[in-house]
This record gives C-alpha cells, sequence and structure tokens, in this order.
C-alpha cells in the first residue's frame, strides 16, 4: 500500500466525514459538556481513541485474512479474482454515494436493524450514560462497529491490500479522516454537520474518490490477470504485456551452490519459468522452449540476457540435480541457470509471481508460464505454455534496446 493510496483513503473519509456527521455526530456532541473545556476535549479524545481502536482492529482481521488468501501458494492464483471483486464492491459503494446506484441504505437499514438494535443498542444506552473517560472510550469503541458503508468500503480495500501492515493502515487513514468533522460538530454543534451547500458536493467528491479506490483495489491484480489468462490458453503464442511492476525479489541457490539473487541480473533481461525436473508433461515443453530462445539469441542478445529456470520440486531437485538436468538440455549455464531452494523460499518465490503450486503423490501441479523482467527489474511480459521461441526473442530484444 502506497503513501499516495493512503493518501487518497485519508482524503475519501475526510470528504464522506459529513455522513458521520449525520450518523455520528450526536454522540459527539453528547460528550461535550457547556463550561467543561478540558473535561469535554478529554472525553472526545478518548471516545475518538475507542472507535480508531475498532477501525484499527477491522484492519487487522480483513488484512489477516487477504493475507492468507495471498500469501498460501495453493489459493494464489485467487489474487486477482478476489481484488476484483473486492474493487468493483467498493465501486458500487461509490456509485452509490454519487446517487447512481441503489442499495445502500437499505443495506445500512437491515444491518441496523439486525445488528445495533438487539445487540449494540443496550450497550450504546449503558455507555451513553456514563460520564467518564471509560465509558467515552467503550461508546467510540462501538461506535465504530456500528453498519455503515464506508467502514464496509475501507475493510474491503483492507482485504484487498494483501498485508497486514497495509490493512492496518488504511483502517487507520480512514478513521483518522472521519475525525476532524466530528470533532468540529462536537465544537460547533450541529450546524457543522447541515451545510446545505457543502455537504452534497463532498458527498459527490467522496464518491468519485471512492471509486476511484475501487478501480485501484481490481487493479491490484495485475500482472495476474494477464498470466493467469495466459496460463488457461495455451495456445497463445504471443506475449501479454503488462503494466511494469517491479519483480518481486528473491535469493536462491543455483546448480552450482552459490546463492542467487535476482538483484544480481538487474541490467540484463530475464526470462524465468518454474519447472521441476521429474516432470513428464509441462515442463519439457517450457525447457525445449528455453533452449530454443538460447540457441537463438545472437552474441549481442547473449550477453544482456539471462534465463532462469526454478523448480518447484525442492526436494528432490538439489544444485548437483539441477546440474545433470540442464547439462542433459545443453544448457549454457553462462546464461542459463537453475534455481532451488528451501521449500518456503521456493514457495514465496512462486507465490509472489502468481505461480500456482499444488504437490502430491504422482507430481506437483503448477502454473506454466513464462515470465520477462527487463534490466530495471520491472515485470513486463508473460507468455503461456505453447509461447513461440521466436516471439520470446523479439520481445527480448525490444527490452534489449532499452537497455
Amino acid at each position: 500500500m502506497t503513501a499516495a493510496a493512503l493518501l487518497l483513503v485519508f482524503s475519501a473519509s475526510v470528504m464522506g466525514s459529513f455522513h458521520c456527521a449525520a450518523m455520528c455526530g450526536g454522540f459527539s456532541l453528547g460528550l461535550v459538556r457547556p463550561g467543561q473545556t478540558q473535561s469535554s476535549l478529554l472525553r472526545l479524545s478518548a471516545y475518538h481513541f475507542g472507535k480508531l481502536f475498532t477501525y484499527v482492529f477491522i484492519g487487522g482481521v480483513a488484512g489477516v485474512l487477504g493475507a492468507a488468501l495471498i500469501e498460501n501458494a495453493v489459493v494464489r492464483a485467487a489474487q486477482a479474482a478476489f481484488a476484483a471483486v473486492a474493487g468493483s464492491l467498493i465501486v458500487v459503494v461509490g456509485l452509490q454515494t454519487l446517487g447512481l446506484a441503489p442499495g445502500q441504505n437499505i443495506v445500512n437499514r437491515i444491518a441496523s436493524r439486525l445488528w445495533l438494535g438487539p445487540f449494540l443498542g443496550p450497550i450504546f444506552q449503558t455507555f451513553r450514560q456514563r460520564d467518564s473517560l471509560d465509558g467515552a472510550f467503550f461508546l467510540g469503541l462501538f461506535n465504530g462497529f456500528l453498519p455503515c458503508g464506508f467502514v464496509y468500503t475501507f475493510a474491503l480495500t483492507a482485504a484487498g491490500s494483501g498485508s497486514f501492515t497495509a490493512a492496518l493502515l488504511v483502517m487507520l487513514a480512514f478513521g483518522l479522516g472521519t475525525a476532524p468533522m466530528l470533532l468540529a460538530v462536537a465544537w460547533g454543534g450541529a450546524a457543522a454537520s447541515r451545510q446545505g451547500a457543502l455537504r452534497p458536493m463532498l458527498a459527490r467528491a467522496a464518491g468519485v474518490l471512492v471509486i476511484a479506490l475501487g478501480l485501484i483495489t481490481a487493479f491490484r491484480g495485475i500482472p495476474l490477470f494477464p498470466a493467469l489468462a495466459s496460463h488457461a490458453d495455451h495456445s497463445s503464442h504471443s506475449a501479454v504485456d503488462l503494466e511494469p511492476a517491479p519483480a518481486p525479489p528473491f535469493t536462491l541457490t543455483d546448480q552450482n551452490g552459490r546463492l542467487v539473487s535476482l538483484q544480481n541480473y538487474r541490467g540484463k533481461v530475464v526470462v524465468m519459468n518454474f519447472i521441476y525436473t521429474s516432470c513428464t508433461t509441462s515442463c519439457p515443453l517450457l525447457t525445449a522452449t528455453f533452449r530454443a530462445v538460447q540457441n537463438g539469441l545472437d552474441s549481442n542478445l547473449r550477453d544482456s540476457t539471462v534465463l532462469l529456470s526454478i523448480t518447484v520440486d525442492p526436494a528432490t531437485d538439489t544444485p548437483a540435480v539441477l546440474k545433470a538436468f540442464g547439462e542433459k538440455w545443453q544448457a549454457d549455464f553462462g546464461n542459463w541457470v537453475f534455481l532451488t531452494g528451501d521449500p518456503v523460499s521456493i514457495d514465496s518465490a512462486a507465490a509472489q509471481y502468481a505461480v500456482f503450486v499444488a504437490r502430491a503423490e504422482n507430481g506437483v501441479a503448477h502454473t506454466e508460464t513464462i515470465l520477462l523482467i527487463d534490466g530495471q527489474s520491472q515485470l513486463r511480459s508473460v507468455f503461456g505454455l505453447r509461447a513461440d521461441p521466436q516471439t520470446i526473442i523479439e520481445k527480448v530484444r525490444e527490452m534489449a534496446r532499452e537497455l
């Protein structure tokens, strides 16, 4: 989650906080006592701290669930679909905020009947009657669980971030964005929440920002969408060009037992696949393609290109086994490197490149793609299983011209 994305979350929250003023402004107003500035400020601080605690808690839960989906190699391939669904739902909320789609008020009313009435209602009544800091804190704590389309929206954004820390930051930015308006309501009274000219304008601005946030979330699956599409279409001979994105780093062991990092090849075009030596189905096709690419590179391209084959069966494919495999396929180890490592490192590398890996007694199922990384370590293109070696070489030549 970038700083720009967090700023977008915060801005959308600030713009949408007129909605918060209508929903939760009464709680803030109830904490202010005329002539008791210091104690009122302390109660408001405790209230907002409790509310922020709930939002961060929601973010943590969403982050754990999202990270579990994304980091598990078996279900990694679902990230694109997950991001698309989450992003689409967020866009729908944005359209509802703009008044271009129905449903948000209905959802809120149903959730309020089911959730607020029987469970939170008595709790709110208890803590609103307690004129103390702990009462204000718990009022904010439970207030954060109120049914709210904006909360659901940013919880989806947090889950789509794919990181526990990023999810916490999303909900923290959201919570901080709601605070200024509620504080203004508390000190300025109900008039601050009834600005006829500003409220519709800011609500529309919030809707636009929420739609932008949904689109960003949906496109978090890039470059996974093209990669999965290529995997599904084994007959595709052409490259699927991706929006340039930093290639995830890794450090593994080559066929000579030396540690190798992706960073070692910065300044070269990297052609990469995932295979295993005992495979009798797709891996021979991928390896034959790499041999054809190796043999088809002219002397200039050979100096600026490296082929990386990463095993998905590290238990079997030791450096010695990989070296024998490379010799069998007449690999030039100066330009074609075979990599292995411990299972955790291999699974991590595979997951970062959206490579599905499922091990069974009769072999390893895995995504059959060929990935191209440019000299600036940007992931640029992906090919399917039956890629034409000459097409790969032409794409390598294009990237080599950029060096």
